[in-house]
């Protein structure tokens, strides 16, 4: 996998757009599925969470949330 990296979010730019732009860089970066991608990142401290409100989301929730999809990348959706 090559590294990736990206820029700030513009103000006023959609955040689904940015965050869509940001997991195609990861997809184009390497070969590999995207739960083979997850297992070279780590997670902790989060609390799990599966949905957003893409209009009102803040920094922490949407951390919470690219932190649940990794986790849950990782486990490859089983339950612990």
């Amino acid at each position: 996998m090559r590294r990736v990296t990206f820029r700030p979010r513009l103000a006023g730019e959609d955040i689904e757009k940015y965050v869509a732009r940001c997991f195609q860089e990861i997809s184009e970066a390497s070969n590999e599925d995207a739960m083979t991608i997850a297992d070279n990142f780590g997670v902790s401290n989060f609390t799990a969470s599966k949905s957003i409100d893409v209009a009102t989301v803040t920094l922490p929730q949407l951390a919470s949330f690219v932190a649940t999809l990794v986790d849950e990348l990782q486990r490859r959706g089983k339950t612990t």
